[in-house]
């Protein structure tokens, strides 16, 4: 979807909306091959999708099918053509990449490079419902990201890290700018977890420093 935009957007935009807001469209259009769509009606799909879908959240199945239910139009409406164009503009200026995350860090981080790190939040004995797909982080996967931090500091680059609040974690990086947030969660499967968690925020710089800069 991003390639597309970037180099069509005028017509993914057009593909997107000229398909009916409808329950019915809506599980139609989840139930279609995108294997089997051209590059423009994949993207418009995509786009269309996750604008209607539970609070615009994005999740597979384990046959790694896009499973979110219909949410209607109270997530609002697709993009108007203007915001399409400007996402392309920004797009063309980027390097896309699909990797596991340790390839894309150690291939690619350098020495002065700021990394933000958001990965899918693990939490022992519970699913976390805004988990992307199945099986899509796990304890091994905790041991490898500390691994990962670790690496961007010793090259001298600068990350920040944001994660569930974890107390493996909040001991492996306890030599580093820890702080623990309170934030709102508004994806969540019922309403009662839709309250203040706890998170914790870790970067190897001063995080003040971080927010005067305007990068996080």
């Amino acid at each position: 979807m991003y390639r597309t935009v970037a180099e069509s957007p005028e017509k993914v935009y057009e593909a997107a909306i000229a398909y009916e807001v409808s329950k019915e469209e809506y599980y139609k259009l989840r139930s279609t091959d995108p294997e089997k769509l051209s590059g423009i009606q994949r993207a418009a799909r995509f786009v269309f999708l996750n604008r209607y879908c539970f609070n615009g959240i994005y999740r597979t199945n384990r046959q790694g099918k896009f499973n979110v239910p219909f949410s209607g139009v109270k997530t609002g409406k697709i993009p108007s053509l203007d915001s399409f164009k400007a996402a392309a503009e920004q797009l063309r200026r980027t390097q896309l990449t699909s990797n596991d995350f340790e390839v894309a860090i150690f291939d690619n981080v350098g020495e002065g490079d700021f990394v933000y790190i958001d990965p899918p939040y693990l939490k022992k004995g519970q699913r976390i419902f805004a988990e992307y797909t199945a099986d899509s982080f796990s304890q091994s996967d905790l041991v490898r990201l500390v691994r990962c931090v670790n690496y961007i500091d010793s090259i001298g680059a600068t990350f920040l890290l944001s994660f569930t609040y974890c107390q493996e974690l909040k001991a492996a990086l306890h030599n580093h700018d820890l702080k623990e947030v309170l934030t709102r969660r508004t994806i969540a499967s019922n309403m009662d977890s839709r309250s203040r968690k706890k998170e914790l925020l870790i970067s190897n710089a001063n995080m003040e420093k971080i927010k005067k800069r305007n990068i996080a």
